[in-house]
């Protein structure tokens, strides 16, 4: 089974890998992972949730034209959303089979304080630059991410990926989805 992922960036990469691993349904599968990132024509900085998705669909598409073999397409990427007054950081999973079948997955959220989120939406203000900069540490992303800098290191970002990631697998194979 080969898996193509839409990111180069090792955390990411290694979280896929663990939500395949620890998901019942390729236990006994011998599964390949290819990575690229590939032209996608969008910007890099979404800013609704419906742009979230159509990023995630136009990467994904991309992808696809690269690798024509793979099982499955996989891009994840951050996210921040409103709710009622208050900002969440989550992780978003698109997931394509090879039937152009797809399914979202979300992890768990935190809050984002209210400067991050000032300078996220006023200032247009890269999110992992932002953290960097704030945390006073160099590229946070390749490390535990905005998601361990904003819980003090309880939840590693991988386990966001691995979260989203299993949650965007479910509905490929559960009975509820039938």
């Amino acid at each position: 089974m080969l898996v193509a992922i839409w990111s180069l960036r090792k955390p990411k990469l290694e979280a896929v890998e663990l939500a395949f691993q620890d998901c019942p349904y390729f236990q006994w599968k011998h599964i390949k992972y290819e990575a690229r990132k590939t032209a996608s024509n969008v910007s890099d900085t979404p800013l609704s949730l419906e742009e979230i998705m159509l990023w995630a669909k136009n990467r994904v598409k991309s992808l696809r034209n690269e690798i024509k073999n793979a099982d499955f397409y996989i891009w994840l990427e951050w996210w921040v959303s409103k709710i009622w007054e208050k900002y969440f950081l989550l992780w978003v999973t698109y997931i394509e089979n090879t039937d152009w079948v797809w399914h979202y997955g979300f992890s768990q959220m935190i809050e984002i304080p209210s400067k991050i989120q000032y300078e996220l939406y006023e200032n247009k203000r890269d999110l992992s630059e932002l953290i960097n900069e704030l945390a006073n540490k160099n590229e946070i992303r390749s490390n535990n991410g905005t998601f361990g800098e904003l819980s003090d290191d309880m939840i590693a970002r991988a386990d966001s990926f691995k979260n989203s990631t299993q949650t965007a697998i479910a509905p490929f194979f559960n009975k509820f989805f039938k």
